[in-house]
């Protein structure tokens, strides 16, 4: 299980078949499949899922953005990360996004958090934490 607090006060759990909000003392379940994890934005979330990445709307709506497995999702302002079940890191737009081979062609490697900030985002990984920084993106490992 996965538990993120959004900016807007509420509170989102996720489980591999749910996705819940808590705002106000009501409660609203998204049913979904091979949730894997959640970024809360305001108005709604970003879900990553084995059949690809969702958004979930203020109007309470289920959006599909594309089918590509997604183990990962982060969010910060307007940038939107995600770790594609490949092994590629993507963002920080979902537009013309850039890709990072994170895997390298290493079948023993795995990516475990990610976590977007201001500057860009933290990936850690079973090879240590990687920083993707600035405008260009570059990445800088603790290995």
């Amino acid at each position: 299980k996965q538990v993120a607090p959004s900016v807007d006060g509420s509170f989102w759990t996720v489980t591999p078949t749910s996705v819940t909000q808590q705002f106000a003392g009501q409660t609203q379940v998204f049913q979904m499949e091979n949730v894997r994890s959640i970024a809360p934005i305001s108005g709604g979330a970003w879900v990553a899922s084995a059949k690809g990445l969702f958004r979930l709307a203020s109007d309470k709506s289920i959006q599909p953005i594309n089918d590509s497995p997604t183990t990962h999702v982060a969010a910060h302002a307007n940038a939107v990360w995600r770790v594609l079940e490949d092994g590629l890191l993507c963002g920080p737009t979902l537009k013309n996004a850039r890709c990072y081979d994170l895997y390298q062609s290493d079948p023993n490697f795995e990516t475990h958090s990610l976590l977007a900030d201001e500057q860009g985002v933290w990936v850690g990984t079973s090879r240590g934490v990687y920083r993707v920084l600035g405008q260009g993106y570059s990445i800088e490992s603790n290995d």
